[in-house]
């Protein structure tokens, strides 16, 4: 069974505040720092709140641990535990909820954190995290030396630490999560199949958009933290499966690539399929772009939307050429590209027709721009969004009904030496793509038995109409 993990950052993402500077007043009785030293780190504190982790302070931290030459550990620990209440009142609730349900979904939780291990201890204990992964000060005879045992865990040193644990306890990074609120933990977010950001710096939340990492807000609210709302961040809950509305089953995440142009191809039975692929997308870190139709474009609502998310308009039968360059525009600065090459869901009894079918915007798309073609699988979703209803059967959601995902090998389609591009060699490489989304599909979906009369009536628009027929 897959061992996976979920890795918390300190300060800022589990605490509101830092921990080092929560203890100033238990040091200071403890005959650990003066008055000026309180007095400096008071400022620092605030201006820490606002600002967040900046190279400069953090360099200046690394270089006052010396200043621990001639603690006694026991000292330090006994100022630690005296401030675990104020520290355990800084703790986030959302982080709390988080917790428990990563352990619930049996995930191995830990603490990642430059912080001293001395002063993290007695929280970490008292929040029940399985592991805590810190910075460790040398001692001799029960007095700090002002020297480290290995690294100050902080950027990459941090994300090192964290790799060489998940190797000693065989946990597989790919389906592991980490929170952090500091764009210098990068290195740590980009290791893991799962990247959280929380409450993030500026810097991180600017990369947090271009990569389409979830963006959390942690407000001290009961519950499942908010996702911070960006343009194309109203459907990122869906990327984290302790928030999605959806109970989605995926199966070979792991082959979307992580950075670069990617076309992902799914098949389409649903209204809700453009949810879910995106939720896929999330799970892996990517940030989907769609072709999406003139008729979506033009509603007064729907298109204001599409357009603030960064979608890409097409005019079908009119032979322009636009949305294709802008996708390719798209994939040229590493974007992912979700398309159906069906463009419809099939109506009725072709629900249930063996094979599929598509048109060629795939492939002209993947010769355009060279980029791999993930073929994704869905089902499942036709049972809790049925072509025959206006909106998704609320109960089915809550409910929990599974839907389904399952993603192929990356598809690098070329031409056939000697073969000039054109509609015939369209067909039959986006015939190559809809063979291996059928081939993902479980039998009794790529092969149903005959329909029923109930079954082919879902599957049938209201009033016999589809959405290209209304507009």
């Amino acid at each position: 069974m897959t061992k996976r993990a979920a890795f918390f950052d300190l300060d800022r993402t589990l605490l509101g505040d830092s921990s080092g500077l929560l203890i100033m007043d238990a040091m200071k009785e403890r005959g650990l720092i003066s008055d000026r030293e309180q007095a400096i780190a008071d400022v620092g504190r605030r201006f820490y709140r606002l600002i967040g982790e900046t190279w400069i302070g953090m360099q200046l931290t690394r270089r006052s641990l010396s200043r621990v030459a001639g603690w006694s550990r026991q000292d330090l620990r006994e100022a630690a535990a005296r401030s675990v209440e104020k520290l355990d009142a800084a703790v986030y609730e959302e982080a709390r909820t988080l917790i428990t349900r990563h352990k619930e979904q049996g995930h191995l939780v830990c603490i990642a954190t430059s912080t001293g291990r001395d002063i993290v201890e007695p929280l970490a204990d008292r929040l029940g995290v399985d592991r805590l992964i810190a910075t460790e000060y040398e001692e001799e005879e029960g007095l700090f030396t002002g020297n480290l045992i290995g690294k100050w865990l902080w950027g990459p040193d941090k994300a090192d630490a964290v790799r060489a644990f998940c190797e000693r306890e065989g946990i597989d990074l790919d389906e592991s999560y980490a929170y952090s609120d500091s764009y210098y933990d990068r290195p740590l977010l980009e290791m893991v199949g799962y990247p959280r950001v929380v409450n993030p710096d500026v810097l991180l939340r600017a990369y947090a958009v271009r990569k389409g990492w979830p963006v959390l807000g942690f407000r001290n609210r009961s519950g499942p933290p908010k996702v911070a709302l960006e343009p194309f961040d109203l459907l990122r809950p869906l990327g984290h499966p302790l928030l999605s509305p959806v109970n989605l089953v995926v199966e070979g995440v792991q082959l979307i690539p992580r950075e670069g142009p990617v076309i992902l191809a799914a098949n389409h039975r649903s209204y809700l399929d453009p949810v879910v692929l995106t939720a896929v997308a999330f799970r892996r870190g990517r940030k989907p772009r769609y072709l999406g139709k003139k008729e979506v474009f033009d509603a007064p609502v729907a298109g204001q939307l599409m357009r603030a998310l960064g979608q890409i308009r097409v005019d079908r039968g009119t032979g322009d050429v636009s949305p294709l360059k802008a996708a390719v525009e798209a994939l040229a600065s590493g974007e992912a590209i979700g398309v159906f090459p069906q463009g419809t869901i099939p109506r009725g009894l072709a629900l249930y027709e063996p094979g599929l079918r598509g048109r060629t915007g795939v492939a002209r798309l993947a010769l355009a721009s060279q980029a791999p073609v993930v073929p994704i699988a869905l089902w499942g979703t036709e049972k809790i969004w049925p072509r025959n209803s206006r909106l998704p059967k609320v109960g089915e959601l809550l409910s929990r009904k599974p839907v389904y995902a399952k993603v192929g090998e990356p598809m690098y389609l070329k031409l056939p030496a000697g073969t000039k591009e054109g509609s015939v060699a369209y067909h039959e490489l986006t015939q190559q793509v809809m063979d291996r989304i059928a081939q993902l599909l479980p039998e009794e979906v790529r092969n149903p038995p005959p329909p029923t009369a109930e079954q082919i009536r879902l599957a049938t628009p209201p009033n016999g109409e589809t959405p290209d027929e209304k507009g």
